[in-house]
C-alpha cells in the first residue's frame, strides 16, 4: 500500500486485522512518514504490513535517519520489523507513545551526543528505540 505524501492524518483503526493481507507500506520518504498523525496503532499500515519502503526505492528500509524535527509522533514506526539501525539527529528531543512498537530488530541507535541521549523524552509504551520489550539493543553510538 502506497501512502501519498499529502496524507497528514490516518484515522483510528484504518488498518486493523481485516487489512492483514498488506505486505508493504510505502511512503514518499522519511519526512512524509514522520509528518503523519496516526490516531492509534492500527492507523499505521506498517503495524500490519511490517515492511517499510520509500517510493524512490525497491529495497526494504533497514536503516533510518530521522529528519531534523523535534518530536517523533506516536506510532510512527510501529510494526516496522525490518529496521535494524536508527540515527537520531540533534533536533529530535522526544519520542512519543509507541513510536517504535514492534521494531524488534533494532540493534544500533546513533545519537548526536551523550547529552542528547540523557535529555531525550519518551512517551508511554515502546517509544525508546534503545529498547524493545525491555531488551537493550546491542549498540548505541554517539556521533
Amino acid at each position: 500500500m502506497s501512502i501519498p505524501s499529502t496524507v497528514t492524518t490516518i484515522q483510528k483503526d484504518a488498518f486493523n486485522i481485516s487489512s492483514s493481507k498488506l505486505e508493504k507500506a510505502i511512503f514518499k520518504d522519511i519526512s512524509s512518514l514522520c509528518a503523519i498523525n496516526f490516531v492509534n496503532i492500527n492507523s499505521n499500515p506498517l503495524y500490519v504490513a511490517h515492511h517499510l519502503y520509500f517510493s524512490d526505492s525497491s529495497v526494504e528500509v533497514t536503516k533510518v535517519t530521522l529528519p531534523p524535527i523535534e518530536t517523533i509522533k506516536p506510532y510512527t514506526f510501529a510494526g516496522a520489523s525490518s529496521i535494524t539501525e536508527v540515527t537520531v539527529p540533534e533536533q529530535v528531543t522526544k519520542f512519543d507513545d509507541d513510536a517504535f512498537n514492534g521494531c524488534s530488530k533494532i540493534s544500533t541507535v546513533n545519537y548526536a551526543s551523550e547529552d542528547r541521549l540523557k535529555e531525550m523524552q519518551y512517551g508511554s509504551g515502546i517509544s525508546n528505540p534503545l529498547y524493545y520489550g525491555g531488551t537493550p539493543v546491542a549498540d548505541f553510538i554517539f556521533n
